[in-house]
């Protein structure tokens, strides 16, 4: 036992000089972002001082046990005075060396905690850097919210019906479990919006579908879009209940404004379904998926393409559904990834890769990462095949959280959901695919409850009139601005100048 738990506190010290080290890459200096230092010798010391603590202690143990176990066969029944006393040492060594091992976990502890205080004071400077870069016109700032009822604790994806012009939310009550892990609190369900009047109505428990059920017999549902043929496409996350290729792309019946009741099964294999999106002419549908976990890559993701014929079929009648295969290598593992990325590592920024997804009036297609905020345009021909690609938006630039992004019509423009900093960001889409994208920044506030209507970890939008509805997902991660998953849950509401 005691060397066990020497194996195990050396580990976690191990792991922990490697956490505090600074990461290779950095953001180049001449875009503003920030130089982090870190206090790498301090902890390494600290951490290698509370090992050797805990080694000598058992080896202290050790040695006193050994040193004075030689009272000999021969003295066995005459020297039991010198026995005694050898137990007594052994006793008290033994109590020393526990003492010592305490003493060392706490040291332990104290550095996991010193870790974790330069972590968040790295993302925070990081945060200001990216911040003392942007302005933003005060007259965007959001009114009040559209208020969620207390069972949609994690709201996320939003489409708008093209025949009727009704909003759609999707939410998958993620948030809130213990350690992020087990049974939803709250069943996933679909909702209808009404914007005028700040209310919602859930027209679907997507959970409760018999035939859409999996083993975790939990639904992710994310990304919403709706089809050429008027049903609403969904992306169901599986990842974050199991990451073994479970996710998949789901098909609600509708009939207007309606769910039929009936769910299909459309696309199944992908590992973590994001964002997906139906283009304006119907021929194609994307869908990002943000997590491969290729073990060699800090991060990898990419982009799927399908095209209209195969999904309104798959799922269908006595139609399969398209299972795609495992993406291990990149490129050519499935015919229908279109896009493969890994993903920077660098300070203050976690490993999501392809989130966010839409495309301009004229079919380019544009996503970006969540957890580094780098984006892609792609231009695909008729047929679907990608004539031209490149990167507008380097990771940790501008900004470095790439959620969900929504491209307007009536401003054209094309706005980039910040879940890291609060914010919302835009830019024009150039005609010109080889000119660069000049981006600006609506709004941004920090850390809030969403209660006044402040951005509250935005993960989604969409413009109706001059009306941008934001959705709140509100449940953090380490690298955001977001501290705690709270009421009220919202969608905030900005009205564009």
């Amino acid at each position: 036992m005691k060397r066990l738990l020497i194996v195990t506190i050396t580990v976690l010290s191990i792991s922990l000089i490697g956490c505090v080290q600074k990461p290779a890459a950095t953001p180049p200096a001449e875009t503003g972002s920030p130089t982090t230092t870190s206090e790498t010798g301090v902890l390494e010391n600290a951490v290698e001082s509370a090992v050797d603590k805990t080694g000598k202690a058992d080896n202290h143990a050790g040695h006193d046990h050994a040193g004075h176990d030689h009272t000999g066969h021969d003295h066995a029944d005459h020297d039991h005075g010198v026995k005694s006393e050898a137990n007594e040492a052994a006793k008290v060594s033994e109590e020393l060396a526990e003492k010592v091992k305490e003493e060392a976990k706490e040291e332990t502890k104290a550095v996991e905690q010193k870790v974790e205080k330069t972590y968040k004071e790295i993302n925070a400077d990081i945060v200001a850097a990216y911040k003392a870069k942007r302005k933003f016109d005060a007259n965007n700032k959001p009114k009040d919210p559209i208020v969620l009822p207390k069972e949609y604790v994690t709201p996320d994806g939003m489409a708008v019906n093209p025949k009727t012009g009704t909003l759609f939310l999707s939410v998958p009550n993620f948030a809130r479990r213990p350690n992020d892990t087990g049974k939803k609190l709250f069943p996933a369900v679909i909702a209808k919006v009404d914007v005028e009047a700040g209310k919602t109505e859930t027209v679907l428990e997507i959970e409760n579908i018999d035939n859409i059920k999996v083993a975790t017999e939990q639904i992710g549902p994310m990304g919403l879009s709706f089809g050429p043929d008027g049903n609403l496409y969904v992306a169901d996350n599986q990842y974050f209940f199991d990451k073994s290729n479970k996710s998949r792309i789901l098909r609600v019946l509708m009939d207007g404004d309606k769910p039929t009741g009936k769910v299909e099964i459309v696309v199944e294999g992908t590992k973590l379904s994001n964002a997906i999106y139906w283009t304006k002419d119907g021929n194609y549908l994307y869908l990002t998926d943000t997590f491969f976990d290729i073990e060699e890559h800090h991060g990898s993701g990419g982009v799927w393409q399908f095209k209209k014929d195969e999904i309104l079929n798959a799922g269908s009648g006595e139609n399969p559904s398209i299972k795609v295969k495992p993406i291990t290598k990149g490129l050519g593992d499935d015919e229908h990834l279109i896009a493969f990325h890994t993903v920077k590592k660098l300070p203050g920024c976690g490993n999501g890769g392809p989130d966010g997804l839409t495309s301009d009036s004229d079919g380019v297609i544009y996503y970006g990462f969540f957890d580094t905020g780098e984006m892609h345009r792609l231009v695909v021909d008729a047929n679907g095949k990608v004539v031209a690609t490149d990167e507008i938006h380097p990771a940790c630039d501008y900004f470095h959280c790439c959620d969900g992004i929504y491209y307007d019509a009536g401003t054209n423009k094309i706005y980039i959901n910040d879940s890291s900093a609060n914010a919302i960001h835009a830019f024009t889409p150039p005609k010109d695919t080889k000119q660069p994208i000049t981006l600006e920044t609506v709004w941004e506030n920090g850390n809030t409850d969403g209660a006044d209507g402040s951005l509250d970890q935005p993960c989604e939008c969409v413009v109706i009139g001059k009306k941008m509805i934001i959705v709140n997902f509100d449940w953090p991660f380490p690298e955001l601005l977001n501290t705690a998953s709270d009421d009220p849950s919202t969608l905030s509401v900005i009205e564009l100048q």
